[in-house]
């Protein structure tokens, strides 16, 4: 009976780190960046259209950025048309599936 409460216990100790490590790792997040002749207003348009095309939902459209979600996932899509950039970024809990949905959009764009 004490193996026995033994052998639970270190099961349920191993359970317990992984859960911490996991809670540790946080979401996985991918970045790119691309060139843009855009004004800003077509920058922030064009955001909005690829990242509902990818089937976001839009949640902010700030000065600068637009940010859109779907279910675990969230890109954001950074206009600096003055320095003929565009940044996108998503992050959600697995990194291939945060890397594609930044390909996704990124590459619509």
């Amino acid at each position: 009976m004490f193996r026995m409460f033994q052998t639970t216990a270190l099961i349920g100790g191993i359970a317990a780190m992984l859960a911490s490590h996991a809670a540790l790792a946080g979401p996985s997040m991918a970045t790119k960046t691309s060139p843009t002749k855009l004004t800003l207003e077509q920058c922030k348009q064009r955001a909005q259209d690829v990242a509902k095309k990818a089937q976001f939902k839009i949640s902010k459209v700030l000065q600068y950025s637009i940010y859109a979600e779907q279910g675990d996932y969230s890109v954001i899509v950074r206009c600096a048309p003055e320095q003929g950039l565009v940044f996108f970024a998503a992050a959600g809990p697995r990194m291939e599936r945060a890397a594609a949905y930044v390909d996704e959009v990124g590459d619509d764009f």
